[in-house]
């Protein structure tokens, strides 16, 4: 491994900005393409491998192609051996065969030398000659193909102007400005970007320092803005480095180290550098996770759903051998420190309904129900609603309304007036009748097209009407066509005796507690008002279009939970498929499943993740393990349980109810930022997830 290292640091060009030191890092970017884009305007390096081979000026966007006709050579591996008994060999055929080159190449990283012929020109010439060898007792003799070229790599610029950068084996691309970073398909990296052929189509890999790697990894897996605590992104920072480093060569017939996606680790580039991650990079540099004096396999999980699971029973080929640190550990081990709170508004209005809570909303401050409506009640709340629907006309005084009566002088109003008129037809109010019995005018038709009243208030018209009736039209009025309300979200940084501390994408703002009036609850689309609140940092609050002045907040907690990982949205989740969605999803990872008749769990984990699955179909009963199971449902954690739904005895869909996010295994992302939040600075929190590890310096590994 340490050979490696440094054959990578020896790669380096010289004499620019990768002449620095440090491990260095091969990253496949995408996936393969014929014509790779990329766009950079200065002057631009060129790069055969390391070396720079000339400078050219790039004004903008341009691509990378391949001009002329490949070709091929060959020669023959006839053994392998120590040099002694290679000599012999050679010399024995030299004399039997005059017109063949022979030699001895010692390969680097090879115990042994290899006797190889020289380039054999065609495929037939190099089949006949290894036919001869063979026949001479060179049984494990083998044919070698040997790439040449005579193709040239060629840029193309803005203009469709070609630009050929000759027989460039290796071609490499890097700014000559240190500072720079160089565009491919729409993303910026830096170091040094390699187009390699592979006779198809180029792979474009991102050569660079591990430690510029990680401003383009740790962001991109645990989000400064959303997870802005820096312990825990440092904990982020010295996992995604001991895991690059123990994966470094994992693609190494590609021509790469590491890939960017989450199938290793997710690399974004320049484009969410962020100077909370770049501190934590620095603070940690050249840290990593050891056991045992070895680089550990450092995997995490975005959301562990509580618990996090031994290795092998999510990664089963592990179940001989797991690596002992890589084990099931908790994350119901937070304080819960938290908050309570007592507002005497919320004492007073906790009884409130779903109608009197958006009544409050909509700033009418009295919304009670209960008996008939009253004129004065009315009055004064038509008088609420000013700022919605203007000044209000004076009420007459009468004991009771009947609904016609309220909704005619609802259509007094200019603007429901003039709306009705221009808006709508008669023609509009005859279509309205053939669906339904109702005998309406054109006003109140207009308010029922656009959803600001319900027909069942006009079922029986002379009917004598209710406030809580009364408060469903002024509300719907109001929410149809009053300002559109955009609830904000904040979270809970800090509350403090003076008040709390509140956090979005942008900064952190101070709430007093003192400008707070009332707390609101919302549960499946139903507006409350709790009398008891309980807040712990990072929970949720929702101001009315974010406004920091507002006395009205919407406060969220996070499912609930208890674990430290609760602020992640897939702390819990629900997911219901369908059979035929069903398999669609398990026909991308397990072969020949058809007609699936029923599920079954077979086994599952101390933590509740299903170890072993089962699928009972048409096609027979298929047994499924590790992260199959998940990929094949189709859902986000092995942390399960579901409900099958059955129509006319078949299979129809399938709930699933579930916590968590990921494999499960090692660190969860969220959780080091539950623990941050706790107090806990990066080395506990590894050494939590991670059993009996050490952080040490990789310099320090010999």
């Amino acid at each position: 491994m340490v050979l490696f290292f440094i054959s990578l640091m020896l790669m380096a060009p010289a004499n620019n900005q990768f002449s620095q030191t440090g491990t260095w890092i091969r990253v496949g970017l995408g996936k393969a393409t014929t014509q790779p884009l990329f766009f950079y305007k200065g002057k631009l390096q060129i790069c055969d491998g390391k070396t720079v081979v000339k400078e050219i000026n790039s004004n903008g966007r341009f691509w990378i192609i391949r001009e002329g006709k490949e070709s091929a050579e060959y020669c023959l591996r006839l053994m392998s051996g120590p040099r002694q008994e290679l000599n012999a060999k050679m010399k024995e055929l030299r004399s039997r065969e005059k017109s063949i080159v022979y030699q001895i190449i010692k390969h680097k990283g090879k115990k042994y030398a290899y006797l190889e012929t020289g380039r054999i020109k065609s495929r037939v010439q190099a089949d006949r000659i290894l036919k001869n060898h063979k026949q001479w007792g060179f049984k494990d003799a083998s044919l070698i193909k040997l790439k040449t070229s005579g193709s040239r790599f060629i840029l193309v610029d803005k203009n469709f102007n070609k630009q050929d950068l000759g027989k460039i084996k290796y071609l490499g691309l890097m700014p000559k400005d240190n500072n720079s970073a160089l565009t491919f398909s729409g993303k910026e990296y830096r170091g040094v970007l390699y187009c390699r052929w592979n006779g198809k189509a180029f792979r474009v890999i991102n050569f660079l320092p591990v430690e510029t790697y990680l401003r383009g990894v740790v962001p991109g897996e645990m989000g400064p803005v959303v997870y802005p605590r820096l312990e825990a992104l440092k904990a982020q920072a010295v996992a995604a480095r001991t895991y690059a480093i123990r994966n470094m060569g994992r693609f190494e017939k590609q021509g790469f180290d590491i890939c960017d996606t989450p199938y290793c680790q997710v690399y974004k580039g320049v484009q969410v550098e962020h100077e909370l991650t770049d501190q934590a990079i620095l603070e940690t540099t050249g840290q990593v996770l050891v056991y045992e004096g070895k680089i550990a396999d450092a995997l995490y999980t975005s959301t562990c759903g509580g618990a996090t699971d031994p290795v092998q029973n999510v990664f089963p080929s592990k179940d001989s051998a797991p690596e002992p640190y890589l084990h099931g550990t908790s994350s119901y081990i937070q304080k819960n420190t938290g908050w309570n709170m007592t507002l005497p508004e919320n004492e007073e209005k906790h009884q409130f309904t779903d109608l009197q809570v958006r009544a409050h909303i909509l700033n009418i401050k009295d919304p009670v129900i209960g008996g008939n409506l009253t004129s004065e009640q009315l009055q004064a709340w038509l008088k609420d609603l000013e700022w919605i629907l203007g000044k209000p006309m004076t009420v007459p005084q009468q004991q009771q309304w009947e609904k016609l009566e309220f909704l005619d002088l609802l259509t007094t109003y200019p603007f429901i007036r003039r709306s009705a008129e221009h808006q709508t037809a008669p023609q509009d109010v005859q279509r309205y009748k053939k669906y339904s019995n109702l005998e309406v005018s054109q006003t109140l038709f207009f308010l029922l097209r656009y959803g600001a009243l319900e027909p069942y208030l006009l079922d029986q018209p002379k009917q004598v009407i209710t406030t809580q009736e009364a408060l469903s039209v002024l509300v719907g009025i109001g929410e149809v066509f009053g300002p559109e309300i955009n609830w904000e979200r904040f979270f809970i940084d800090d509350l403090k005796p003076e008040g709390m501390v509140l956090r979005d994408w942008e900064g952190a703002y101070p709430y007093p507690l003192a400008k707070l009036e009332l707390v609101l609850s919302k549960n499946n689309d139903k507006w409350s008002i709790p009398n008891k609140i309980y807040i712990q940092r990072w929970d949720k609050v929702y101001l009315p279009n974010g406004s920091l002045d507002s006395g009205l907040i919407y406060f969220k907690p996070n499912g609930w939970a208890a674990s430290v990982d609760r602020s992640s949205p897939y702390s819990s989740w629900i997911v219901k498929k369908t059979v035929e969605e069903l398999e669609e999803h398990t026909a991308k990872y397990i072969k020949n499943v058809r007609g699936i008749k029923g599920l079954e769990i077979i086994s599952q984990a101390e933590s509740g993740r299903v170890t072993e699955f089962l699928i009972i179909a048409d096609s027979g009963k298929h047994k499924v393990t590790g992260l199959t199971i998940r990929r094949s449902m189709g859902v986000r954690d092995n942390l399960f349980e579901f409900l099958p739904h059955y129509k006319n005895g078949k299979l129809s869909s399938v709930t699933f109810v579930g916590k968590g996010w990921g494999h499960g295994v090692g660190m969860s992302q969220v959780g080091a930022f539950g623990l941050a939040l706790e107090g806990w600075d990066y080395q506990r929190i590894l050494k939590h997830y991670y059993k009996d590890v050490e952080i040490v310096d990789q310099g320090s590994l010999k």
